[in-house]
Parts: C-alpha cells; structure tokens; sequence
C-alpha cells in the first residue's frame, strides 16, 4: 500500500507541476513555451507567397467603385440613365398651342405634342434644382391617347 501512495504523489506531484510553475513564474513560462513552438514552427514553416493586403473602403460609398452600375445610381454630380425623375402630365393638345395658334391637322397631332412637350417639362427643372438635383434636363417625352382617345 505504501508503494501505490508513493506513486500517487509522484504522479499528482507531477501533474500539478506546470500550474505551480505558472503560480511561482507567472507568465514567463508561457512566454517560455511559446518562444519554443515559434521556434520550431518556423523550422517546419515552408514560405508561402504574401497576398497583397486591399485597403479597406474609407467612404460609406467606396465599395461601388468596382460596380459601375451602382456607382451610375449613386453618383449625385452626374445625370445617368439609371438617375432620373418621371413626370407625368396628362394635358389637351390645344394648351400646347402658343396665343392665337391654330390647332395641326389630325395626323400631325402626336408629332407636335412631341415638339412640344419638352418646352413645358423644362419648367419641372426649376424645382428639381431647388429641392434635390444639382442639374436637370429632359431626357424624354412621350405622346399617348388617354383613356377617351385624346
């Protein structure tokens, strides 16, 4: 009996050692053990090539650089096709007409509308420059029946 409590002491005298250790040393001995696997890390470390480290964005809108077609949506000093306003206006073709002009001929109707549209759109410009844009311009004008055919 008094053998197996000889070994028993040995073996929890043994197994409380590295806690003993770090209670008397601090943490020297961690720092010990850990100079020691660098060490022999960087004996089995085969080189491996550097990636190249990409920068973080700065601004909240950076990471659309890459993406063209964000970058048309966002970028506010310039008129793109995927930045624009709709207006839609449903008039007569007779408030068209300047003072004392007769109204065309049937057939030639939607193509004056479309002459003429973009004259009386352009005023929409001024309150698009006073709220929200810093430039304006009419892309486009469209002509079409209403529902009565007009």
């Amino acid at each position: 009996m008094r053998g197996f409590l000889v070994v028993l002491i040995f073996v929890a005298l043994l197994a409380a050692a590295p806690f003993v250790a770090y209670q008397v040393w601090g943490f020297d001995v961690r720092v010990w053990a850990q100079q020691f696997l660098d060490q022999d890390n960087a004996e089995q470390q085969v080189e491996t090539p550097v990636e190249e480290v990409v920068a973080e964005p700065v601004g909240p809108l950076d990471w659309m650089q890459d993406n063209p077609d964000m970058l048309a949506l966002y970028t506010a000093d310039a008129i793109t096709p995927q930045r624009y306003i709709e207006v839609e206006q449903l008039i007569e073709p007779e408030e068209l007409l300047n003072p004392g002009e007769a109204l065309p001929e049937a057939d030639l109707i939607e193509i004056y509308a479309a002459a003429r549209a973009p004259a009386r759109m352009i005023g929409y410009c001024n309150e698009v420059l006073d709220t929200i844009g810093n430039a304006c311009d009419v892309i486009r004008t469209e002509v079409r029946d209403n529902r009565d055919g007009r």
